[in-house]
């Protein structure tokens, strides 16, 4: 993460040492971790370890993801919105376009949002079977790579706003994670609040 990359390189190691670095600083027990190898643009292997509790989740492309040696496996049974946690990240210390919409369309749907303040564990939980759904503003190989592949080893769904990707999302480019049996209603939530934010960051029309 400190140095970039190599030119030409046709394996690529991505490192975060820390991901919830000011949770750490202030002791907040949520924080990872995360380590990814990628060959040609598609992610291999994922690692995301949590010090805090000890686990370490692993994922290999094709071969399934683990914790603690038990596999981990998301069923395809729909899920309701009602009652269920859906997790994000503040785009910096800021909420990111669309954020207030997010919540206000959760809450009517009974659904609590949570911003943890890691999103490497907040994409990696989701795998684990914690929680619905994570959602962060921005993809990032480095911070969020490892996670990625832990979902869709687990069968969960990986989704921009043009719907589920195999692979990496778009670098830069909002994304979504979701359990199979909530991940329609819970992309039309979500896609419907980004369109409300760019709406509003544009303004009246002139």
């Amino acid at each position: 993460e400190e140095y970039g990359a190599s030119p030409g390189d046709r394996h690529r190691w991505y490192l975060d040492p820390v991901d919830g670095t000011t949770n750490l600083v202030n002791g907040v027990p949520w924080t990872a971790m995360s380590l990814c190898l990628v060959r040609g643009g598609r992610p291999l292997v994922g690692v995301v370890a949590d010090p805090w509790r000890g686990e370490v989740l692993e994922a290999r492309r094709g071969r399934g993801a683990v914790l603690r040696e038990r596999p981990l496996r998301l069923d395809d049974v729909p899920r309701s919105l009602a009652g269920a946690v859906v997790g994000t990240e503040l785009d910096g210390h800021r909420p990111w376009p669309g954020f207030e919409a997010f919540l206000h369309a959760l809450a009517d749907r009974s659904c609590t949002l949570r911003v943890q303040g890691s999103g490497t564990m907040t994409i990696a939980q989701v795998a684990a079977g914690r929680g619905l759904g994570g959602c962060v503003g921005a993809f990032s190989p480095v911070d969020h790579g490892a996670a990625v592949l832990l979902v869709h080893e687990a069968g969960g769904v990986v989704l921009t706003r043009g719907g589920p990707v195999d692979g990496f999302p778009p670098e830069g480019e909002p994304f979504l994670v979701a359990h199979p049996g909530a991940a329609d209603e819970l992309h039309a939530v979500w896609t419907a609040a980004l369109a409300a934010g760019s709406a509003a960051g544009r303004g009246p029309s002139s």
